[in-house]
């Protein structure tokens, strides 16, 4: 699929959608607004948002960038930057942000690789993945491309880097990566 078929699945979708605010546990979201360093945050894949509202709401600069955001998601959160753009080809500097968010957003991308190389490059201080512990089905509602079962398969497909933690929350894989920033 071309970028643009790729994006316009996602506006189609949209409307038949389970309709929930956010995938993520409680604990992956303490731990991810815990976890924050800087003032600048991006969320990438942010969806309904959400999650960058909650970020914003502890007084950080927010900038939330999805494939497709709804007009009725700028109009909820006036206060979050938002932009549309694909994670394989983010729409910022080198290094614009302190932290970067991706959760539930990795195992949607055609190309993972890019897609990791991405995150790092707009990337400053401290890259914040979070993706389901999920075994591979052949169908799925949520239009998974990717699926990570273990850990250890996860930090094989984003080429695991030195400076990290990653650890199982509920059903998520939670990762962090540093930089020297």
């Amino acid at each position: 699929m071309t970028e643009e078929e790729f994006g316009r699945v996602y506006a189609d979708v949209s409307k038949v959608l389970i309709e929930r605010e956010i995938e993520l546990n409680n604990d992956c979201i303490d731990e991810i607004l815990k976890n924050i360093r800087g003032k600048s945050v991006l969320e990438v894949g942010c969806g309904k948002a959400w999650l960058s509202n909650k970020i914003e709401k502890i007084d950080y600069k927010v900038t939330a960038v999805d494939i497709y955001i709804k007009n009725e998601i700028r109009l909820k959160y006036p206060k979050i930057t938002f932009k549309n753009g694909n994670v394989e080809h983010l729409p910022f500097d080198d290094n614009k942000f302190d932290t970067v968010v991706c959760a539930h957003t990795l195992e949607h991308v055609q190309n993972l690789t890019r897609s990791i190389a991405e995150l790092r490059r707009v990337c400053k201080k401290r890259l914040i993945i979070v993706v389901p512990k999920q075994r591979p089905y052949r169908y799925t509602f949520d239009l998974h491309i990717h699926f990570f079962p273990y850990i250890n398969s996860f930090l094989l497909a984003i080429g695991s880097r030195e400076k990290k933690l990653c650890k199982v929350i509920g059903d998520d894989i939670f990762y962090i990566e540093e930089y020297n920033s």
